[in-house]
């Protein structure tokens, strides 16, 4: 066996140690050094003292592949996302679980094959490497193959690509370029072009079939489509051979070419052993794969049931969700090396990344589905091809100079857009073929597949639109009706088509459309794509003019959209709230930090309510109590928002069966939101306190640049594991409070400000009565140079130097801003809530008007 002297490969968050140069390195692949930065040491004193040697081996090796993740926190998602799927939780509950579970996973199967390579030696690493380097994509797709979802298994792979392509490189040569506004980045631009070469070649393979299918269109003679599955299968053995030969190429003749990414470090770390032994990895990599492959196949079988619940398509989640889940590790490790200057690791995992899916596991694929029968090709349509071969023009445009800056991160930001199938004033539309009907879209309409296309076939469908459709007008409900369209392809000569529109106008919440149409002889196809759409049509000439809008301009506010009007009224009411209480917020940060900082001796005690107003005003002035409030209100803007938005989407995703939401789906709903809004504007929150409490800075840009510079990109997260934890029950029993108090009061109390304001107060104040020792915890740990590393240590560390009354530090002036700030919140959310059904109620009446004047006039 190698000695650690001879395998220098090996890094350690996001640098190589420094050992011989001579050997193989390039086993350990841009795949793992990124994902190598999401690691963290563990402690193993308390593992030591087990005097069982093979019980001692077994917890370290635990600790070591649990433990040894920043990303251990999302494990728990594993079990739960199994007891979900035991006890028949609802699907997209399962769905969102295995996810999430997933996510750590991929990141250990990484960190696996690391393991197994010191003792392999440096060529078997490389393989495994290349072969493991994205086996949760290859799961899934298996999965999905075998449960005939052909199109969920294109749309991933196609995602994956174009997620690593631009998503994956535009955010790390964006954000590269800001850490390293001054100067331009430089990279070996040999092995971008190896890179963007493989996947030149596996665009050709895709076109191939693709032209052929519309070659065969043009034809007069009638061609199956067994033609095409050849076509692709001889392709993917091509694209598997090139691939082979593509790691020949990185492994052996041409290796230097892929070291300059690791010459390029100058970092140089102690020599360690590895962190486990070869069969100890060879038997975790063995039950991690299985773990994969239990949630993918729960993903693969919710996954329509999710996308109908969130009102999303499945190919949104195919194309955006999944790839990302799949390789968000190595996706954060690509942009921390990008901060870092290290952009040849950067883009061996976005290209390499993308090449893999597209030269191996894309081919692969196609493969395994010819062995299992069911034909799958490299025809992923027009629009995805013709994206997919614009994305890699762009990148290969981008890297051909070898030099970049945030503007070309850019660009390739702007580069994605994810558009759904539809037309001009269609509300909602869906696309499926026969092997696999299935519905994805907002209104979620069930189908019943009456016979299977065939030589000779019939198709029937029924289609039931939801009520959120009609909005409970008849008026409108005369006016829809059922769309159902068919797009021909090549093999498919449709000789009647007929659409039968069985709508009740008199009952607003179904409609039903059937279509049939039969196909000549000698069709061999057995796939046809047909379209559904329900629109709901209104005649112009009955909408509200000008005149009548700036007669009743209340109406007018009905013609903006009421997500869109719902998003900016959180925005606001949030950032009016958090200027009338800045000073106070300003008072309560400083009570909770003042004196924690390591070597701080102005004050070893906390201060009181009195002293800190004193303080502020002595040493700052008046302008001092609102220091620190800009970036408050650019991140409440958004923060606010998106809470508040959130709030009412998870509300519907909970609601029972009967339509009702229940007091644990509302506390489910407020926890959501709470989450969500937090980890999205973070970051903003870190500053903000660094910008109040700390001395020196000036400006939130200043305070950014130090901190990526100083501490790396994880310190915009500090304490984003207690911040989760206080927020979910805090949000949960302050909107769950209010909503259900509001409730229950008189109809006429309802609508009064008043009952708003005190409804606010009093769920703010029971809700940060019982949070606030976690907002504590929380600010402490986001300072720098905290003693406390995690919430274990910090809650004993505050109550040994302060006592319980220090894990409430700041209450008072908490709780004096508590009732303007969440009852000015939610009373103004709710307030432009009732406006907007007034305005869609003037609306209608207007429309109704026109309506009667024009029947009148016939």
């Amino acid at each position: 066996m190698a000695s650690n002297q001879d395998q220098p490969w090996l890094l350690e968050n996001g640098t190589l140690k420094g050992l011989t140069k001579e050997t193989g390195r390039t086993s350990r692949t841009a795949h793992n050094m990124s994902s190598s930065s999401l690691r963290k040491k563990s402690d193993r004193t308390l593992v030591s003292k087990v005097p069982c040697a093979l019980l001692r081996q077994f917890l370290g090796n635990l600790q070591e592949v649990l433990l040894g993740t920043k990303l251990s926190v999302l494990f728990p998602a594993i079990p739960l996302a199994i007891a979900a799927q035991c006890f028949g939780f609802a699907r997209p509950w399962v769905f969102a679980l295995s996810l999430i579970g997933l996510m750590p996973l991929a990141e250990r199967v990484s960190f696996l094959t690391e393991q197994i390579a010191y003792y392999t030696g440096p060529t078997v690493g490389g393989l495994l490497n290349a072969t493991c380097g994205n086996a949760t994509e290859l799961i899934i797709a298996i999965f999905a193959l075998a449960q005939h979802k052909v199109a969920v298994v294109k749309y991933s792979l196609l995602g994956s690509i174009l997620s690593n392509l631009l998503l994956v490189l535009g955010t790390s040569l964006f954000c590269g370029g800001i850490a390293n506004i001054k100067k331009e980045q430089k990279y070996d631009r040999r092995q971008a072009d190896v890179n963007s070469l493989m996947l030149l070649l596996a665009l050709l393979c895709h076109l191939l079939p693709m032209l052929f299918t519309f070659a065969a269109a043009g034809s007069s003679t009638v061609i199956g489509v067994d033609p095409t599955l050849h076509l692709s299968r001889a392709s993917s053995i091509v694209m598997l051979s090139a691939y082979a030969a593509y790691i020949v190429f990185q492994l052996w003749t041409h290796r230097e070419l892929f070291e300059a990414q690791e010459e390029s470090d100058d970092d140089v770390v102690s020599e360690e052993t590895p962190a486990i032994g070869l069969w100890s990895g060879i038997v975790w990599l063995v039950a991690m794969t299985a773990v994969i492959a239990l949630l993918s196949e729960y993903v693969v079988g919710t996954i329509e049931e999710a996308a109908d619940s969130w009102g999303l398509s499945v190919s949104f989640i195919s194309i955006i969700l999944l790839p990302i889940v799949g390789n968000a590790a190595e996706h954060a490790g690509a942009i921390i090396f990008a901060f870092k200057n290290k952009l040849d690791i950067t883009l061996g995992v976005a290209l390499g990344s993308a090449t893999q899916i597209a030269m191996f596991v894309v081919p692969l694929c196609v493969i395994v589905a010819w062995i299992m029968g069911i034909n799958m090709d490299l025809n992923f349509s027009v629009i995805e091809t013709g994206t997919l071969a614009l994305s890699i023009l762009a990148v290969a445009f981008t890297l051909q100079d070898g030099t970049s800056h945030y503007l070309k991160g850019l660009v390739l930001l702007l580069s994605i857009e994810h558009r759904e199938p539809g037309a001009s004033n269609v509300h909602w539309s869906s696309s499926w073929s026969l092997i696999n009907l299935r519905v994805g879209t907002k209104c979620a309409f069930p189908c019943t597949l009456v016979s299977s296309l065939s030589a000779t076939a019939s198709l029937a469908l029924s289609l039931h639109s939801s009520t959120s459709l009609v909005q409970n007008s008849h008026a409108m409900a005369r006016d829809s009706r059922a769309i159902v369209s068919w797009r021909s392809i090549p093999s498919l000569n449709a000789s009647r088509c007929a659409l039968t529109d069985a709508a009740d106008h008199h009952e607003p919440l179904w409609t039903t459309a059937q279509l049939s149409f039969s196909s000549g002889r000698g069709i061999r196809c057995n796939f046809a794509c047909v379209s559904v759409a329900e629109r709901g049509e209104q005649r112009n000439e009955f909408l509200p003019t000008s005149a009548q809008l700036l007669k009743h301009p209340l109406a007018i506010l009905a013609c903006v959209p009421k997500d869109v009007a719902l998003f900016a009224a959180g925005a606001v009411a949030g950032a009016a709230a958090k200027s009338v209480t800045a000073p106070l917020d300003r008072l309560k940060i400083l009570m909770q930090t003042h004196g924690v900082r390591v070597g701080q001796q102005s004050a070893k005690k906390a201060i009181s309510f009195l002293e800190a107003i004193t303080m502020i005003g002595k040493e700052e002035g008046i302008k001092g109590y609102w220091k620190g409030n800009l970036p408050q209100v650019i991140r409440i803007i958004p923060y606010s928002a998106v809470q508040l938005f959130a709030y009412e989407a998870y509300k519907k995703l909970f609601r029972g069966k009967d339509g009702e939401l229940s007091l644990l789906g509302r506390l489910a709903a407020g926890a959501c939101a709470g989450m969500t809004s937090t980890f999205v504007t973070y970051p903003l929150d870190v500053l903000r306190l660094r910008l109040a409490v700390e001395p020196g800075y000036r400006t939130m840009s200043e305070i950014a640049l130090n901190m990526l510079k100083e501490e790396g990109v994880a310190s915009f997260y500090y304490g984003l594991g207690p911040s989760l934890i206080g927020i979910a029950p805090y949000i949960a029993v302050n909107f769950c409070i209010f909503d259900l108090v509001k409730k229950s009061l008189p109809e006429d109390f309802q609508k009064k400000a008043e009952a708003s304001l005190l409804t606010g107060l009093v769920a703010a104040s029971l809700a940060t009565l019982t949070c606030y020792p976690l907002d504590t915890v929380r600010r402490q740990m986001q300072m720098k140079g905290t003693p406390y590393k995690t919430v274990l240590d910090a809650i004993p560390g505050i109550v040994e130097r302060d006592g319980l009354v220090g894990l409430y530090r700041g209450f008072l002036p908490n709780a004096l801003k508590t009732l303007p700030n969440s009852s000015i919140r939610l009373t103004t959310y709710d307030m432009v809530k009732r406006l907007i059904a007034t305005s869609e109620k003037e609306f209608q009446r207007i429309v109704e008007e026109n309506r009667r004047i024009e029947h009148a006039m016939l």
